[in-house]
């Protein structure tokens, strides 16, 4: 498998864990690999790096090609201590692009998107899910917000393309604007491969100070995620409750 970055959270109430940050076998979620999943009854496929389900904590830092129905969608799987399966998260938005001279992307050739928000509780706080393409959809995380996360987790693989140009600044206007800390886990740069992940696997805080990135190579990165500073940053900017919900309103339409 191609090489990953993978980021450390600790919370400053509690041990850090390490997780995962490849995609099996491709260069990118909606790669050929998507293609050869044939066994008509696996749910669930677990990268060749395996699942740490005996972590302390349970923070999801990949997304593993998943068959359903007949259909094959880019998925997130969290699981607890125990091995417990506690959510997954289908990738909403798929990313069909056309830069012209740069990139051309079709993923809805070969997946389908999900209907569903995704999140958990840890001891610490709730975690909202997203995969790559959904972090450039605010209303997304807007209502993670709305439903108490106070950290939003996108494992996610931008190109050479888009990578330099969005990939940070989308993680700091999520963060920012909800005042929440959000984490990326990126595979690592391969420059042999037919798509290029932009890497740098990133930890961002909800004053969108960059806390801790990785580089384009295989690496751990560690930060912590500190929810005092997190409430006294929502006391200083109390933007929640200043909304104007009588000019304007984020809804979730489904649970």
């Amino acid at each position: 498998p191609r090489g990953a970055q993978r980021p450390g959270l600790s919370s400053t109430h509690g041990a850090s864990r390490q997780s995962h940050g490849h995609f099996p076998l491709g260069p990118h979620p909606a790669s050929g690999f998507f293609h050869q999943v044939r066994e008509p009854h696996s749910s669930l496929w677990p990268h060749p790096g395996g699942i740490e389900a005996r972590s302390p904590d349970s923070l999801p830092a990949w997304s593993i090609p998943e068959k359903d129905a007949g259909k094959l969608y880019n998925t997130c799987a969290v699981f607890g201590p125990d091995g417990t399966l506690l959510v997954k998260h289908r990738k909403l938005h798929l990313f069909d692009i056309d830069v012209p001279g740069k990139i051309t992307f079709q993923e809805s050739e070969t997946l389908s998107p999900g209907d569903s928000f995704s999140t958990f509780d840890t001891p610490y706080c709730s975690v909202g899910l997203g995969i790559c393409y959904d972090i450039r959809f605010s209303e997304l995380a807007q209502i993670y917000a709305q439903r108490g996360c106070q950290l939003l987790v996108y494992p996610g693989a931008f190109n050479l393309t888009t990578g330099p140009a969005h990939w940070e600044l989308l993680q700091r206007g999520r963060a920012v604007d909800n005042q929440v800390y959000v984490a990326t886990a990126s595979p690592a740069r391969d420059e042999k491969a037919s798509y290029v992940a932009w890497g740098h696997s990133t930890v961002v805080s909800p004053w969108g100070e960059v806390l801790a990135k990785a580089g384009t190579e295989e690496t751990i990165v560690y930060a912590d995620i500190d929810l005092k500073k997190l409430a006294e940053i929502r006391q200083q900017i109390p933007i929640f409750r200043q909304k104007r919900s009588d000019l304007y309103a984020v809804e979730a339409k489904k649970s």
